[in-house]
């Protein structure tokens, strides 16, 4: 199954797309598993309103070989294949990153394993500092990009044939589509279904993980107000919620003295 053969399939089409996610050691464990539960969340949803009965997105964990993979956080993920086994049974391949992006780049097999299937899928996405190994392998090449925002300036100097950017939730460029840090993975996950889908599924999902179907502003601005001391003063709290869920209106002293 070729990447133009998939590309003109119907949104919608009750047809199973396996998904498959790469795992390495070393690896940010919510850039995998997030995604994943974000696809098996909608299957139980396509379940429920009667769509299908069957598993729409079945999923396999790959690796350089099978067997159990340590995450960053040394909890261990145990890999179904090796990923050299797999040639065109994906339909949507995930690349997670790692807060050490050379782990992200440690497996030249891999890089080229990555480069060897993509005209065989639908859609490759990466999440986090994934985006590096797709760079690597020269897939972002020309393309529109972006990766965690704490790491844009170094993967802007690697790869200045990418066009980076850096305070996107997700980006998605053809049948390519990259994200920021950690948990834009799942804001990714819950596009591509919607991609499939459309609004109404996808919003179900959303609503069962209790997560923003899409979430206002960039990655940076939630990155900011994370780094902030938040008052304990109530008025005060909300209007700081206010203003990182509204960056476009009126943010001059006298505005917010006045809110």
């Amino acid at each position: 199954m070729t990447q133009s053969s998939t590309s003109h399939q119907k949104a919608g089409e009750a047809k199973v797309r396996t998904i498959g996610v790469v795992a390495y050691e070393g690896m940010e464990i919510l850039d995998l598993v997030a995604p994943l539960d974000v696809f098996t969340l909608t299957d139980a949803t396509l379940q429920k309103v009667g769509i299908t009965n069957e598993k729409i997105y079945p999923h396999k964990v790959l690796a350089k070989k099978p067997g159990l993979v340590a995450a960053y956080n040394g909890l261990k993920v145990y890999a179904d294949y090796a990923y050299s086994d797999i040639q065109e049974e994906l339909d949507t391949l995930i690349i997670p990153g790692a807060p050490d992006v050379n782990c992200v780049l440690s497996d030249p097999l891999l890089q080229d394993w990555v480069r060897t299937i993509a005209p065989n899928v639908r859609r490759i996405a990466s999440v986090c500092t994934g985006a590096f190994l797709l760079a690597e392998s020269g897939l972002l090449d020309g393309r529109r990009a972006t990766t965690h925002w704490g790491y844009s300036d170094r993967f802007r100097a690697d790869y200045p044939s990418v066009e980076m950017e850096a305070d996107r939730i997700f980006v998605q460029d053809d049948f390519i589509s990259t994200s920021g840090g950690v948990t834009s993975g799942i804001d990714l996950a819950l596009a591509l279904v919607e991609e499939d889908w459309g609004r109404e599924v996808s919003l179900n999902t959303a609503q069962t993980m209790v997560v923003y179907l899409k979430r206002p502003g960039g990655q940076t601005q939630f990155s900011a107000h994370l780094v902030s001391e938040s008052t304990n003063h109530p008025d005060v709290r909300a209007l700081q919620m206010w203003i990182m869920k509204h960056p476009a209106e009126d943010l001059r002293i006298e505005a917010l003295a006045e809110r």
